[in-house]
């Protein structure tokens, strides 16, 4: 189990029967109750979820920019498939 040190916030992995032990930190010397860090999981997880939606995002803009190289590729063309050119009208 990870725990932190109230009073440095310095980490430390502890196996899961020190659960609830006293223990001394070894960083400032202060003596506290071990319990199971959830505030070091939550970033991990913000983390990921932040990473995830960026990766989105930029997925979202390179189909965006494709689309639009392709429109204007179309454009260059001649218009669309299926409209008429201004010869025919």
């Amino acid at each position: 189990m990870l725990t932190q040190c109230p009073n440095c916030h310095a980490r430390v992995t502890l196996p899961d029967e020190h659960a609830r032990a006293r223990v001394r930190c070894s960083e400032c010397g202060r003596v506290y109750v071990a319990r199971a860090d959830e505030l070091g999981r939550a970033p991990r997880r913000a983390g990921r979820l932040l990473l995830g939606g960026l990766a989105g995002a930029l997925v979202l803009i390179v189909l965006i920019a494709l689309l639009r190289s392709a429109s204007g590729a179309a454009e260059a063309a001649g218009g669309p498939e299926g409209s008429p050119s201004p010869a025919d009208k």
